[in-house]
C-alpha cells in the first residue's frame, strides 16, 4: 500500500538531495552491501531531520537505531560543535561500516555510536537530559522505549518516531505485531496530555511529540 501517490514521492525525491557526497556514498554503499537496505533513511528524511535539529539545535539527542548512520550523520551536521548525538544499535555487523563514514563526515567528536541492547542502555542516561530522541529500532520494542524515554527527555524536549504509517498496515483490520505494537505507541503517546503530538506523512509516517509537562 502507498502511503504518497507513487507520482507525488518521484517528485518529492527529484526535488531533495544529498546533505554531503559521503552521505550519497553511504546510500550506496548501504545498497550494495547490507540486506535490507531500503531501512536507510535517505535523502529526503535526511534533509527533514538535518533542518529540524538546525532549528532546535539540541545540545544532547538520542537516536534509538543507528543502521548505516545515514542519519546520525544527517542530524549531527546540524549541531553545534559542542552538542553532542548519542546513536545506539545492536547489529555489530555494521559498525565497521559506520566508523567509516562517521569518520568521512568528520564527525567523531559529535557521534557517540554505542553498540548493544538499547533498552539496557538507556539506563546509563541522566533523567531529563535529552533534547531531542529519535526512534528508528525494532518496532515491537516501540512502546517500551517511548514509556523509558519520556523521563530521560527534559520539559520542552522533543521525541521523534519513525516509520509511524507502516507502509499504510496502521489501517489494516488484523494488524500483526509489529503493526500492533506501533498503532500501541502512537496511542500511548497520542493520549499522553504531557505531550502536543502531530504525525508527519513523510516516507513512512514520522510521529514528532514535545513535552510540555
Amino acid at each position: 500500500m502507498d502511503i504518497i501517490d507513487p507520482n507525488i514521492q518521484e517528485y518529492l525525491s527529484a526535488h531533495s538531495r544529498h546533505l554531503t557526497p559521503e552521505l550519497e556514498e553511504l546510500e550506496r554503499q548501504t545498497y550494495l552491501r547490507v540486506l535490507l537496505p531500503n531501512m536507510i533513511s535517505g535523502k529526503e528524511q535526511g534533509a527533514f531531520l538535518n533542518i529540524f535539529f538546525g532549528a532546535l539545535k539540541p545540545k544532547l539527542a538520542l537516536e534509538i537505531g543507528t543502521f548505516t548512520g545515514y542519519s546520525a550523520i544527517s542530524m549531527a551536521l546540524a549541531m553545534d560543535e559542542d552538542a553532542k548525538l548519542i546513536t545506539m544499535d545492536i547489529n555489530v555487523e555494521l559498525e565497521p561500516l559506520v566508523r567509516e563514514y562517521i569518520a568521512k563526515s568528520g564527525l567523531e567528536h559529535r557521534i557517540d555510536y554505542r553498540l548493544g541492547d538499547a533498552m539496557q542502555m538507556i539506563d546509563s542516561i541522566e533523567d531529563h537530559s535529552l533534547d531531542v530522541v529519535f526512534i528508528d529500532a525494532d518496532k515491537r520494542n516501540y512502546p517500551h522505549y517511548a514509556q523509558k524515554l519520556k523521563l530521560k527527555l527534559k520539559k520542552e524536549g522533543i521525541l521523534l518516531i519513525d516509520n509511524v504509517l507502516w507502509h499504510g498496515k496502521v489501517v489494516q483490520e488484523i494488524p500483526n505485531k509489529d503493526t500492533q505494537a506501533i498503532l500501541d505507541t502512537n496511542k500511548m503517546v497520542f493520549e499522553d496530555l504531557d505531550y502536543i503530538t502531530s504525525i508527519v506523512p513523510l516516507r513512512d509516517g514520522i510521529l514528532i511529540a514535545r513535552k510540555i509537562k
